[in-house]
């Protein structure tokens, strides 16, 4: 026997209530906990892929243990010129909080030791400078290359990535719009689901996880552990990251400069990549493609993922020693790979 036609359009809209009700409940306590990718920055700034710089002559509070300044150009680095001196080798370095040095004075970042180690062992003038921003992901940096980094004029951009690279927070442009223009259907659904509620991120992160449970006697070039929803195999994410380190290198080269790509680990993480052991030969491989050197500095800062190179207990950023490891194994690997010649001059720029 069915229900009358009034009974049940008002069964359904009842149940329909109920379902928004505890969807709305679940949304509220996800809100509350804090659930989501990252916090703590806000938006700022009218570039919808950067979607926020460092304000120029800023300076972060003291309370925090030491003292950040950013210069005329919104960057964590001493006053420059905007173009680079004769005689001087500029380099760019473009990365996250690694690069900025989160955690510890500008002076003990790997930048300022690259700078010192270039010009002891070069016999040149070099300039290596801070283009480093916390929390960009691969896609913004290539952006800030486009619109600020080489108007400065840098003989080589030296990219520095990390694990999460590809991934964008809650913040950040749908990669299909911005970072990846030739995205499906179903990369702009995902991509629209997962920029939405805190619900549908958990959803997203959900199924992520549960497709990239670790299982006995899976392939370690495949990923797994807690990392690998920030990339997978010709997925979304990895796709977006490979498109913009491709970006990135193009219009670094059409604008005179070479191109270098550093990969950091995390040192004394429970799990050695991250989670991604994969990733370290992926990044290789694309920088094979795009003929652009590549260091992985897991053997130089952690080959048994050593925990004496991090900040802290609970922070993977490097401290003072392992950047200044980082700084060394950087060096030689610019000047192994002709990206900084020894005691080469720059070039003129008209």
């Amino acid at each position: 026997m069915s229900l009358p036609r009034p009974r049940f359009v008002a069964l359904a809209g009842l149940a329909l209530a109920a379902a928004a009700l505890a969807l709305g409940a679940v949304e509220i306590g996800l809100r509350v906990a804090g659930f989501d990718l990252l916090r703590g920055i806000e938006p700022r700034g009218d570039d919808p892929v950067l979607v926020y710089r460092n304000e120029p002559g800023e300076r972060w509070s003291p309370e925090i243990g030491y003292e950040v300044r950013f210069n005329r150009f919104g960057f964590r680095e001493r006053e420059f010129a905007e173009l680079p001196a004769p005689g001087v080798f500029r380099v760019a370095a473009v990365g996250d909080s690694f690069t900025f040095g989160l955690g510890l004075p500008a002076e003990e970042g790997w930048t300022r030791g690259l700078e010192g180690r270039l010009g002891a062992a070069g016999g040149g003038t070099y300039e290596v400078l801070n283009f480093g921003v916390p929390g960009y992901n691969a896609c913004q940096e290539d952006r800030l290359v486009e619109r600020a980094v080489l108007g400065f004029r840098p003989h080589l951009v030296l990219a520095q990535t990390f694990f999460n690279d590809g991934d964008r927070v809650r913040w950040n442009p749908p990669i299909a719009g911005h970072c990846l223009p030739d995205a499906g259907l179903g990369d702009r659904v995902v991509e629209g689901f997962e920029h939405g509620p805190r619900i549908g991120l958990a959803v997203v992160r959900g199924l992520r996880a549960l497709r990239d449970r670790p299982r006995p006697g899976a392939s370690p070039d495949q990923p797994s552990g807690p990392m690998a929803y920030l990339f997978r195999p010709e997925g979304m994410h990895w796709r977006g990251y490979a498109a913009s380190m491709g970006r990135l290198v193009a219009r670094s080269r059409a604008a005179g400069a070479a191109v270098g790509v550093v990969l950091f680990p995390a040192p004394g993480a429970p799990d050695p990549h991250g989670g991604t052991p994969w990733l370290c030969d992926a990044v290789a491989s694309l920088c094979a493609g795009l003929e652009v050197p590549f260091l992985d500095l897991h053997g130089a800062l952690d080959p048994r993922h050593d925990a004496r190179y991090r900040l802290s207990e609970g922070d993977f950023h490097l401290n003072a020693e392992g950047n200044a490891r980082a700084a060394a194994a950087i060096a030689g690997f610019l000047v192994e790979e002709g990206l900084a010649p020894p005691g080469r001059a720059s070039r003129e720029r008209q």
